[in-house]
This record gives C-alpha cells, sequence and structure tokens, in this order.
C-alpha cells in the first residue's frame, strides 16, 4: 500500500512538472484550479506542514506572493482550519482570482499589496508571451525573470516581452496582526529577504514556521535573516525531513531547485524552523 501511495504522489508531480514546461497551458490549468483540484497542493512540498503543524482556528497562516490563490486552496485542501492573509500587489490577480477566493473561504482576508523591508512604491515587472502574463514569474528583478524562464522553457524566454507596473511595498512590523502567527509562506521571486527584514518583530514574537521558495540569488541572505532557525527540505515520498545547512548546501544541490536537470522531482522550498522548536525535541525521528 505504501509503494502504490509513493508511486501515486510522484506520478502527480510528474504531471505538474510536465505542464510547467509550457507556460501556456501552465496558465490554462492554474488559473482554472477549481477543475483540476487533484492537482492540490501544487507543490509537494506542502505535505510537510501536516507533520510541522496542527489546523488551528485561532492561529492563522500568511500567504505572502498569493499570486492567484493556488497556495491558499492547498492548505485548505491538506485539512487546515487557520484564517489565511493573503499578500498579493497584483491588481489583476488580486480582482480576478483573491476576490472570488476569499469569498468561499469566509477566514481568508485579501491585501492587495507586497511585503517589504520598508513602506514605498516599487516597480515590478511581468513577462509576457504574446497576450499571456506569466504572472507566477512577476519580480523586481529583469535577471531573476530572465533565468527563471529560461531554466523552463528557452523558447520562450526569446518570444518574452516584458511589461513594468507600479505597486504597493508595506512593512509587516507596522500592520498590527493581533492573532498568533503559526506559518508563513513565502514566494516572492528573490524579494523574500527583503520582507523578512520587514518582519524582524513580527518573528521574534510569534517564531513561525516558514516555507519558503529557494533560489540561488538570496539563499544566504534568507539564512543570514533567519539565524534563529534551521533549513530543511521535505522528502514526502519518505515522509521524513533533511537539514540543509550553507556548508552542505553544495553537498545537497541534485535535491533542490526550481527545474534540477539531474533530478525532474527536485524540492522547491525550504522549512525553516525556529532551532528551540518543541517540535525538534519532540520529533527528531523525523529530521534526518
Amino acid at each position: 500500500m505504501d509503494h502504490l501511495i509513493k508511486f501515486i504522489k510522484k506520478l502527480k508531480y510528474i504531471i505538474v512538472r510536465l505542464i510547467e514546461k509550457n507556460p501556456h497551458l501552465n496558465l490554462f490549468i492554474y488559473n482554472r484550479i477549481l477543475y483540476f483540484t487533484f492537482l492540490l497542493p501544487h507543490e509537494k512540498d506542502y505535505y510537510g506542514m501536516k507533520l510541522l503543524l496542527k489546523s488551528n482556528k485561532k492561529n492563522i497562516f500568511l500567504d505572502i506572493g498569493g499570486n492567484n490563490g493556488l497556495s491558499t486552496r492547498g492548505f485548505k485542501k491538506l485539512g487546515f482550519k487557520n484564517s489565511v492573509y493573503i499578500y498579493e500587489p497584483n491588481k489583476y490577480l488580486y480582482n480576478t482570482y483573491l476576490n472570488p477566493l476569499s469569498k468561499k473561504f469566509l477566514n481568508v482576508k485579501i491585501f492587495n499589496f507586497g511585503l517589504g523591508n520598508k513602506n514605498s512604491v516599487l516597480e515590478l515587472v511581468t513577462p509576457y508571451v504574446g497576450n499571456s502574463s506569466l504572472h507566477f514569474m512577476s519580480s523586481f528583478s529583469k535577471k531573476y525573470i530572465l533565468d527563471s524562464v529560461g531554466v523552463i522553457s528557452e523558447k520562450y524566454k526569446k518570444k518574452m516581452i516584458l511589461r513594468k507596473s507600479l505597486i504597493i511595498i508595506k512593512k509587516l512590523d507596522d500592520l498590527k496582526i493581533n492573532k498568533k502567527i503559526d506559518f508563513i509562506k513565502m514566494d516572492i521571486e528573490g524579494y523574500e529577504h527583503e520582507a523578512l527584514k520587514g518582519m524582524k518583530k513580527t518573528i521574534l514574537k510569534n517564531k513561525p514556521i516558514f516555507l519558503i521558495e529557494y533560489n540561488d540569488q538570496n539563499i544566504k541572505k534568507i539564512y543570514k535573516c533567519l539565524n534563529g532557525y534551521k533549513a530543511y527540505i521535505f522528502d514526502v515520498y519518505n515522509n521524513n525531513f533533511k537539514e540543509i545547512t550553507l556548508k552542505n548546501l553544495k553537498k545537497h544541490k541534485i535535491l533542490i531547485g526550481k527545474q534540477n536537470k539531474k533530478n525532474f522531482l527536485s524540492s522547491r522550498n525550504f522549512y525553516f524552523v525556529p532551532k528551540k522548536k518543541e517540535f525538534l525535541t519532540k520529533c527528531n525521528n523525523l529530521i534526518l
């Protein structure tokens, strides 16, 4: 039975990665995820949440870089009853996808701004192929976008044009959230370290668990911002974690990456868990 479950999970995420190879197909399916809910959660790393977190209606999750609500739908599919606060600066995504989501789940709150190190207005760059917006790759860095698109498809990289828009950025510490934050997911295309600098007080107060998308450009800065944390990747097929330090990062490169050529089903996200978290002392058998 265990072998069958592992096979089904592998097949599911092989399908997901193949879909992502074609940005148009990727957009078509993810923008219509209501018809493809068997793909949720869309990231296999999300299953690690079930070992690290408990469903709790009183405490909240933050979805930073909410995009079209894909991650929050994944949290709900996993059974979490927590309220979710979604931060997404893209007006089109906010109006088209997140508004309906907040009406379906009354404990989902949406905010049409991004998070960073200071309150400001920044220029967001979004890649387009024809009339299709590759909104899941929007970033403040043109280089980051070109690198990301190139990993998926050189063909689309050549066809792509970049469009700019102004968005509002706020510091999380200034928002005065009065509920306990258990978990923060961050996928903001290379800007994660700046958002972390703007939530130092929030981190000290809540000590949340983080799930942060990995990328080469800012991973060292993220480790520095979260120096009171340990980093792990989750192995969904064996239901356990592996610690990743900056010293052994190169050693485990084959396990990590958006589209690792040597490992098609690589881990894309790191869990950052407080070093003194009760989970680590009571459940060390789950951490390799």
